[in-house]
């Protein structure tokens, strides 16, 4: 993630970085935290440990492991509809990180693979009332709350209304976190996240566009949140290209998640060559492993 944005897999302003994972299965061994464990520093050039959807997973033992201060994870919308958002396992985590002092961002994921709800209709408002559930746990708790996660994709590519959805969703949540009072105005609320800004569509463009220009032009937006999941260094530099110019000197933006596998992915064909070992170097049982020819991996 760039510079002056929250942590976690995410990073904000131009400038920070921040890498995006996946969590690893936990032992169960350190499943709690230890109370003002954490000072988690301003959410500058830093990296997070990032759970994706699985929150629930999170191990404050491997956390204090990696001096990691800063967790980023996802909630799927449509949990909400399952009983107490509170009482979810991955929210019962997140609010014991709030309160060891790790620093959080949650993007809030809208997965809708038949396309976005359109405003004003009653599956908007199953929407909405979800966002109020998922809002009445982590405003005032979570430091950083993102509209969306991957809305180009989780709409299903169908995106008409992409920018009038997530527009309406965002206005929502600024008018419940005016309606809460000074407390839930801890946390801030980003846009997010925009892919594929290396090389977007044709027919993305003038969404991404709209997409900038309502952070830009809405004050109480923090910034946007970005996925450079790319194939070299000079395509991250195209990320920071596009959304620099185009925000406000107050804002920032986050990269909650980021790879390579693009670069992975045009290998994944890859011959692998047998390595023959130096002369000094020993072998098990004195063979010489032998290596497959051929190495084919799925994504």
């Amino acid at each position: 993630m760039p510079a002056n944005t929250p942590a976690g897999d995410s990073t904000t302003d131009p400038g920070g970085g921040g890498s995006g994972g996946s969590s690893s299965r936990s032992s169960g061994a350190d499943t709690a935290p230890a109370a003002g464990h954490v000072s988690a520093p301003p959410p500058v050039n830093v990296i997070a440990a990032n759970l994706n959807q699985d929150l629930d997973l999170l191990d404050f033992a491997q956390l204090r492991a990696v001096s990691a201060t800063w967790v980023r994870g996802f909630y799927l919308m449509q949990n909400a509809d399952q009983g107490d958002v509170a009482g979810q396992p991955g929210m019962k985590k997140l609010t014991a990180a709030v309160a060891d002092g790790y620093g959080t961002v949650l993007n809030l994921k809208f997965d809708y693979a038949q396309g976005l709800p359109d405003v004003g209709s009653s599956a908007m408002d199953v929407a909405l009332a979800r966002l109020d559930k998922a809002l009445a746990v982590v405003l005032g708790q979570v430091d950083i709350v993102v509209i969306g996660n991957e809305p180009f994709f989780e709409c299903g590519q169908k995106t008409g209304n992409l920018n009038a959805f997530y527009e309406a969703v965002a206005q929502h949540a600024i008018d419940y976190r005016k309606q809460h009072g000074p407390a839930a105005a801890k946390t801030q609320i980003f846009m997010g996240a925009l892919t594929d800004l290396e090389n977007p569509k044709k027919s993305d463009v003038p969404l991404i566009n709209r997409w900038l220009a309502y952070v830009k032009g809405n004050p109480d937006i923090a910034g946007t949140d970005c996925h450079p999941h790319v194939a070299s260094m000079s395509d991250c530099q195209r990320y920071l290209d596009s959304i620099v110019p185009r925000i406000r000197p107050d804002q920032k933006f986050l990269a909650t998640e980021f790879s390579l596998v693009k670069l992975y992915q045009k290998h994944l064909s890859d011959p692998a060559r047998r390595r023959r070992p130096a002369r000094s170097e020993p072998h098990v049982g004195g063979r010489i492993p032998v290596a497959a020819t051929h190495v084919r991996c799925r994504t």
